[in-house]
């Protein structure tokens, strides 16, 4: 579900998971094709670097443990850890529809 709010806010339909977050949040300028997150200001420089590799780590983890750990998990989640994960995820997607797009 996660992986689709973000193909739908960026309108790209030919990536997913870890690939999607790393152009999304990339440093590089945005594309046509490409179009990738513009994060709220938080500054200075050093502070808006780290705003977003730090989102872009999180957003990663939410692919790479909410999707892959938790279906290929031998035990089920304990309704405790369901809530942590839950949290992790619903604070990365509100961020990600704070954010502005860059299309270039």
């Amino acid at each position: 579900m996660l992986d689709l709010e973000v193909q739908v806010i960026l309108d790209r339909r030919d990536i997913t998971g870890r690939d999607l977050i790393n152009q999304a949040f990339s440093a590089n300028p945005a594309k046509p094709d490409r179009p990738r997150f513009v994060l709220e200001d938080q500054g200075n420089d050093q502070s808006n670097r780290s705003y977003a590799e730090g989102l872009k780590s999180l957003g990663e983890a939410c692919f790479a443990l909410g999707r892959n750990l938790t279906s290929h998990m031998l035990r089920p989640l304990g309704e405790h850890e369901a809530l942590e994960l839950l949290a992790m995820m619903s604070y990365f997607a509100r961020e990600v529809q704070k954010a502005g797009i860059a299309k270039n």
